[in-house]
């Protein structure tokens, strides 16, 4: 859905201004809160 994708755009953004973050980790927990929202 779009706020799904929105969200996934917020966390890349995110990403950029932390870039000593994984982005795999960054990926890994926008997938683990949607699997807890469920």
């Amino acid at each position: 859905t779009l706020t799904i994708k929105r969200s996934i755009i917020l966390r890349l953004r995110e990403y950029e201004l932390h870039p000593r973050e994984p982005h795999a980790e960054i990926i890994g927990r926008i997938l683990d809160e949607k699997e807890a929202k469920k």
